[in-house]
């Protein structure tokens, strides 16, 4: 992210709070957004931390949730990920099933850990019978 787009996201962030009527949902999903052109720019830990940030408005939003744990796996923080992936709530089936995928690479790849890492692959399976992610960790 540019240096204006981001300035431009934090001063939005800053003030969405002081505007009359100001809906949360709103912002929660501004630090969501914020959270995930972090991760795709590579800075892990602002991810992680503009995720948090959104999950003080909602504990079990989805993709903050994934967010935060693929960022707290890219830091090497293989048990804070784990953490963040089994929140996902298992009424979400697709955002569940990019949960277990997480999982299954942190266990198999950071944690040597192959048998529950391809559980948690069967797991994602058993959700979205034709993921990708999930059948190619398979494989």
């Amino acid at each position: 992210m540019c240096r204006s787009t981001r300035l431009i996201a934090i001063l939005l962030m800053v003030m969405l709070p002081l505007s009359p009527g100001c809906d949360t949902d709103k912002r929660a999903d501004l630090l969501v957004t914020s959270a995930g052109q972090e991760l795709q720019q590579g800075d892990f830990a602002k991810a992680e931390e503009l995720a948090v940030q959104a999950l003080q408005y909602d504990a079990q939003a989805p993709a903050a949730l994934k967010i935060a744990g693929d960022a707290a796996a890219q830091q090497e923080a293989f048990d804070r990920a784990l953490e963040y992936y089994a929140k996902i709530p298992e009424t979400d089936l697709l955002s569940r099933c990019q949960g277990c995928c997480g999982a299954g690479r942190v266990l198999v790849l950071g944690k040597s850990q192959l048998s529950r890492g391809e559980a948690k692959f069967r797991e994602a399976l058993s959700l979205q019978p034709h993921d990708y992610q999930a059948l190619d960790s398979l494989s």
